[in-house]
């Protein structure tokens, strides 16, 4: 979460995210608590998450998105 606190320090860097064993809303809240300010976690269905057309985005900027 320090990068949450201090953004300026990883502007242009890779930073990888890890929430294992953790619920949409234990997410939400340590976000909440580091940010100072409420996240909320909205589920969202596998067609509502395709319609983001999240696969299209990677596919068009992949030489722009690091994933890994």
């Amino acid at each position: 979460m320090s990068v949450l606190k201090n953004p300026a320090k990883t502007i242009g860097e890779t930073i990888g995210l890890g929430v294992a064993h953790l619920t949409g809303d234990e997410v939400a809240a340590a976000f909440s608590a580091v940010l100072g300010q409420e996240v909320t976690y909205e589920p969202l269905s596998h067609n509502e998450f395709r319609a983001l057309r999240f696969r299209e985005f990677l596919e068009a900027h992949r030489d722009d998105v690091v994933i890994g």
